[in-house]
């Protein structure tokens, strides 16, 4: 018994236009192929995939052929894309690059439009990209790419906040929707951009003089830009020192004695008071405003302090510093 084979490969990967025909010779009719019995002279498979087909002859006598047939079909290209730079957001300038194109690419179109023949491609939008290549051949390679764009916001600057005037106000970036603070280009700016903070500084710090904007601007490495901007208003601290005392008279002013409003307490962090020569004569710490039992009665260990112009220098809240000189009358 004898067997002629006549097999037609796939033209293009993926295609199921292989054709295997079988016809058996010799031996006692009729024959079985694959258990299928020949109408025929000849037994066809169309339809088929590039791969090994096996087959098992066997005719009426029990005589059987095992043979395989392979279909070598065209070499199998796995074409891809690759994104370069993330669109920014509602933006179409995304960069991909192509990569395992098959040889004599005649046609390449990107979500159902021609495109020239490159193998890096500028203009991408966020979404589903859909690509199809077609050779020289006619073979045709077909292959989605999801790209997720730049967040439309990914810096941070905090929400608005009130302090003292004279605190030292720091202000820390901090970058959102899973973006890196090191992947960012950072620009800071107050009063309405016309002041440069610092550039590529994480974190800004700067005394209170008065109500002050803050601005940081933020790029990424696609070129992407998002900004945020941070109010920081002053509040004054209602404090009043004396500028001139008389101790031991009946006056009011017998003392020096920090005031400040009876619904704005808070604690004072330091008092010390200087002779005109630099000597400490006065130092209290941590005490409140409006209290006569710790304030200057105008004496040093128990000593009167002779007549003149003393030197001051408090810490009120968040340790803003206040300095002055009173004068001491006898």
């Amino acid at each position: 018994m004898a067997v002629s084979i006549n097999a037609v490969a796939p033209l293009c990967p993926n295609e199921l236009s292989g054709y295997i025909s079988i016809m058996p010779s010799g031996g006692v009719y009729p024959f079985l192929i694959n258990g299928v019995g020949l109408l025929d002279s000849v037994l066809s498979f169309n339809s088929l995939s590039s791969g090994e087909y096996p087959f098992q002859i066997l005719d009426n006598n029990g005589c059987y052929i095992d043979t395989s047939i392979i279909l070598n079909g065209a070499h199998t290209y796995q074409p891809s894309a690759n994104l370069l730079l993330r669109p920014c957001h509602d933006e179409s300038n995304g960069v991909i690059e192509l990569s395992g194109l098959p040889p004599g690419v005649e046609k390449l179109v990107l979500n159902g439009n021609i495109i020239p023949i490159e193998n890096v491609l500028n203009d991408i939008s966020s979404g589903t990209n859909q690509f199809m290549i077609e050779d020289s051949l006619g073979c045709k390679y077909e292959w989605g790419l999801e790209v997720m764009s730049v967040p439309q916001h990914f810096i941070s600057i905090g929400q608005d906040v009130k302090y003292p005037i004279g605190t030292f106000v720091q202000v820390e970036a901090e970058a959102i929707n899973n973006t890196f603070l090191n992947d960012l280009s950072l620009h800071w700016f107050s009063d309405n951009l016309k002041q440069v903070f610092c550039n590529d500084c994480s974190s800004i710090k700067f005394g209170l003089e008065g109500n002050t904007e803050v601005v940081l601007v933020a790029t990424t490495q696609e070129g992407c830009v998002d900004s945020d901007t941070l109010k920081v208003s002053a509040e004054s601290q209602n404090l009043y020192f004396p500028n001139i005392f008389a101790p031991n008279s009946n006056s009011d002013n017998a003392l020096f004695v920090i005031q400040a409003p009876d619904d704005e307490q808070f604690n004072i962090e330091l008092l010390e008071i200087f002779d005109r020569w630099g000597n400490l004569v006065f130092l209290k710490r941590n005490f409140s405003p409006n209290d006569n039992s710790v304030a200057w009665d105008g004496t040093s260990n128990g000593i009167n302090c002779p007549a003149g112009v003393y030197i001051w220098h408090a810490k009120g809240r968040n340790s803003i510093n206040y300095t002055g000189d009173v004068t001491l009358m006898r």
